[in-house]
């Protein structure tokens, strides 16, 4: 920029002028003295010639160029003409600065520039906002050449004081290529529950927190709600300039640092943003995990919540509960998708997927969701069975990889009853390759190795196996994952627990909240009801998603009531044809007694429905249930047993292990708990196996 140079006045040059003292200043030296001088003569003076003065001159002492200062359009600093009004270290990295309040004030010297935005121009005159509450203005004979919201670069023309709301005279300065910098002072860390305590004291603070929501008027100030670590909520006003929307690149789940402070507004306290910033990858994800264990609006953390029920087995699981829900909700805060991948043909994985389903619904809108973004964030992926394949990984991983975001950050898997065996490992070895994280959540004994590669939820081993249900334990994870809000669904586990005959102390502590809950519909009949309704439409689903209809059947849809009718229908239905068969059934089997009990050998191949309901395992089941209580009922098929074992001295892993053992060729591999399972074989070792079975027994 070109200034004037005040010290010789644009001349480039001082004068200085000394008196001759020969003539006094006065140019001669005769004078006639006395009135009437109209013939007054006099002679020059020799020495000065007549000026009466003598005048010398030397360059300007500020080094002026022919009367004019250059300086540094963005900084300043003093250079030289030939220097395209940009000093060399302005012209590697140029920048000009944008004031937010707290104003910095060492920036108000009027010598680095500052970002200005038009806001109205007139015919000869420009008006422009410097930020902070800061305004300019300039003449032009060019006002035609700004137009509103434009951001141009300009130079203060004398020190600016923030607490006078003057328009300060500025200067435009024509450079195209600059960066902005926004400054402020110096600002105090202030959670938002610091702000709300605090209220209006005119002190501006930061703090680092995400935004849960977004609303942007058409032509006023945007509203974002704002959650940090603290569990406090707040709604914060932005303003943009010109017509344009604030920030408009961030939007709901972003981490920003914000600068804002709280003032009144037509009476009301008001939350004013000057600020975002964005937040480094370590800080970020530091903050996730903190904003996952604080519980929105209630002041308190995932670990100080209760189980819902009171139980010494549910009690041992409560630390690995509440690791789950943590890890759950930090997964939702940082933009994972959750895959709940569970057994297609269990009632109590597919309870126990459905609420997990519906607590993370909820969540995802007290975090500023909509409901049609749900089905993009969520996927209920029904498995064969209970080991989480290589096949299955692989489908997950790809779909990751090839999907309409190359390289998008990989989902959290969720397995409800599956994957907690070392048939799984294969697939674990994918999930660290590809920094995959899983859960299982279960209620069958994990193995060892199994637990060092995954978040495994549910006992080491199988002591409570028989007691507790998968179901029980997602509920509880799932109302720690909505701890927002109340989760009072207690008959969901009930109804897992009732089909996988997980009948004990829990089950009874379910059934009590169930009974004192005044405002729930459901009974225990129509606990069981939905047990039947539910098997008998997983069998035609297949390995298919039910959707909405599954949520009607467990209570949990928007249409309740008529779901009640529709399990009522549909649960008649399925203890007809479970019936019929076992009409069959009965007339066909084969009973020997053994040294502790009898042996029920059913022939499934010939004597039970292929293709239709029942299935082959709840038609063992449905039999199994009215033996005697030493009774073991095997199911046998074509390359596969069923087993359902009462108190007849053995476990099935001791089958399993025994079978395994004696019959190394047949291949056989199985899985289950303590008295129910399943194994497959060689199909031309069926006899051999069979025999060796009743050995055992």
């Amino acid at each position: 920029m070109r200034k004037r140079c005040t010290t010789c006045e644009g001349k480039g040059y001082i004068e200085h002028v000394t008196v001759c003292e020969k003539c006094g200043g006065l140019g001669t030296t005769k004078m006639n003295m006395g009135t009437g001088a109209a013939n007054e003569k006099s002679d020059k003076c020799k020495e000065c010639n007549g000026k009466g003065k003598f005048t010398d001159s030397e360059p300007c002492p500020d080094d002026c160029d022919s009367g004019y200062l250059y300086s540094c359009d963005f900084c300043g600093a003093e250079i030289n003409e030939d220097q395209n009004n940009v000093c060399e270290e302005c012209s590697e990295e140029p920048y000009v600065i944008r004031f937010i309040k707290p104003v910095a004030k060492e920036y108000l010297n009027s010598k680095r520039a500052v970002a200005a935005i038009v806001t109205k121009t007139f015919k000869d005159e420009v008006l422009v906002d410097l930020g902070g509450g800061l305004k300019g203005k300039f003449k032009t004979a060019q006002a035609r050449l700004f137009r509103p919201g434009q951001l141009i670069p300009v130079q203060l023309k004398r020190l600016v004081d923030p607490s006078k709301s003057w328009q300060y005279y500025v200067a435009p300065i024509r450079q195209k290529n600059f960066k902005i910098k926004v400054v402020h002072a110096e600002v105090p860390d202030r959670s938002i529950a610091e702000f709300k305590e605090k209220g209006v004291d005119q002190v501006t603070g930061r703090f680092i927190g995400q935004i849960v929501n977004v609303k942007r008027l058409k032509k006023g100030p945007s509203f974002f709600t704002l959650f940090d670590a603290s569990g406090e909520t707040i709604v914060g006003t932005a303003f943009g300039m010109g017509g344009r929307p604030a920030y408009p690149k961030y939007d709901r789940g972003a981490i920003v640092e914000v600068l804002g402070e709280m003032t009144m507004y037509k009476g009301q306290q008001r939350f004013t943003i000057h600020s975002f910033k964005p937040v480094p990858f370590e800080q970020r994800q530091a903050l996730f995990r903190k904003l996952a264990e604080v519980v929105l609006r209630k002041s308190m953390k995932i670990s100080d919540m209760d189980l819902s029920i009171s139980s010494s087995n549910m009690e041992q699981f409560k630390n690995d509960i509440q690791k789950a829900a943590i890890q759950i909700r930090e997964a939702v805060i940082s933009g994972r998708n959750i895959l709940l991948k569970y057994n297609s043909n269990s009632v109590d994985s597919t309870v126990a997927a459905y609420a997990l389903d519906f607590a993370l619904r909820g969540f995802l809108r007290s975090r500023g969701k909509k409901a049609s973004e749900f089905r993009h964030i969520i996927k209920r992926i029904p498995l064969k069975g209970n080991v989480y394949e290589t096949s299955d990984i692989m489908r997950d991983i790809t779909f990751v990889l090839d999907g309409p975001v190359p390289g998008d950050r990989m989902p959290l898997v969720v397995l409800l009853n599956a994957g907690f065996s070392s048939d799984s490992i294969p697939a674990y070895k994918f999930a660290e390759t590809y920094e995959l994280p899983v859960i299982s959540i279960t209620h069958l004994g994990s193995d060892p190795e199994v637990r060092e590669m995954i978040t495994v939820v549910g006992a080491e081993n199988r002591v409570h196996e028989t007691k507790v249900s998968a179901s029980m334990i997602a509920y509880e994870v799932a109302r720690m994952v909505l701890a927002e809000y109340d989760f009072n669904f207690t008959y969901l586990p009930m109804i897992g627990a009732y089909h996988t005959r997980a009948i004990g102390e829990e089950y009874e502590h379910y059934k009590q909240a169930l009974e004192a809950n005044e405002e729930t519909q459901m009974t225990e009949e129509i606990v069981k009801d939905s047990a039947a309704a539910l098997e008998y439409v997983l069998y035609g689903l297949r390995f298919s998603d039910g959707g909405e209809t599954i949520r009607d059947l467990i209570g949990i849809g928007r249409r309740r009531d008529k779901g009640i009718d529709l399990v009522k229908s549909l649960a008649s239905l399925a203890r007809s044809q479970i019936e019929n068969a076992l009409k069959v059934i009965k007339e066909h089997v084969v009973i020997e007694e053994t040294s502790t009990g009898q042996i029920h050998l059913i022939d499934l191949e010939q004597y039970a429905p292929r293709f239709d309901y029942p299935s082959h395992g709840a038609l063992v089941t449905a039999y199994h249930d009215q033996t005697p209580d030493n009774a073991v009922t095997v199911g046998i098929g074509f390359d596969y047993l069923i087993f359902r074992l009462s108190d007849s001295g053995k476990t099935f892993d001791e089958l399993l292990a025994g079978l395994q053992e004696a019959l190394p060729n047949a291949m056989i591999s199985g899985g289950g708990y303590e008295s129910v399972g399943s194994i497959r074989f060689i199909s031309g070792f069926k006899n051999e196996v069979v025999d060796q079975l009743k050995k055992m027994l």
